[in-house]
């Protein structure tokens, strides 16, 4: 990795968390009126889904886990 050199997977990582944040933004005008605990739950319980779908993803990927 080279410092200010972006890879094609760097910015397909960009673009899809770019993507996501654009979802929550847009599901966050839907919600309306709601509190700022029901808010942070709500993030916490997407970016756990984020974290797990990843994690699923390098446990099922063969090229990490044959190393």
């Amino acid at each position: 990795m080279v410092r200010g050199v972006q890879t094609e997977q760097g910015v397909a990582t960009k673009n899809y968390l770019v993507g996501e944040i654009s979802d929550l933004e847009e599901m966050k005008k839907l919600m309306g009126q709601i509190s700022k605990d029901d808010m942070q739950v709500a993030i916490e319980n997407f970016v756990m889904s984020v974290f797990a779908a990843a994690d699923k993803d390098e446990r099922t990927c063969p090229e990490v886990t044959k190393n």
